[in-house]
């Protein structure tokens, strides 16, 4: 899948737009977090040029979502990597900003971290890339304690 792929599902109607929400998520993770802006502005320019049409509404809100829920770590999809449904994130999002009544689940966060990791540890083949992302890890998490 490529960002324009997922920018024609909102341009589409209203039936493609069930679905398109779900892809832009799967876009993001399959992507990187730290790529996806690139790569949706990337996706963009070639939509307008091919279509002559500019951005539609629905996936800017969405693109929006997808851009707040990263900012402020609330995560996008489930430990089995299907898409969070953009309400539940966008509540997510409220409540990490503004600590309301329904706070983000801080447990499930790091259990989403902890899930991916392991994922992310068993396609590694390489003992030496292995062993590298291992200690980094090691000297990475007593940092985020402070000790």
């Amino acid at each position: 899948m490529i960002a324009l792929d997922v920018i024609v599902k909102y341009g589409v109607g209203d039936k493609a737009t069930a679905t398109a929400w779900g892809d832009l998520c799967k876009f993001a993770f399959s992507v990187g977090y730290s790529d996806v802006m690139d790569k949706l502005k990337e996706g963009e320019k070639e939509y307008k040029e091919r279509t002559g049409e500019g951005i539609p509404s629905a996936y800017r809100s969405a693109k929006s979502v997808l851009k707040n829920a990263i900012e402020v770590g609330v995560p996008i999809v489930t430990d089995n990597n299907e898409p969070l449904g953009k309400t539940a994130v966008e509540k997510a999002i409220k409540a990490a900003r503004e600590g309301s009544k329904d706070p983000v689940d801080e447990r499930a966060v790091i259990d989403t971290c902890v899930t991916k990791l392991r994922k992310l540890f068993s396609g590694v083949e390489d003992p030496v890339e292995h062993a590298v992302l291992k200690n980094y890890l090691e000297d990475l998490l007593p940092s985020i304690w402070g000790h």
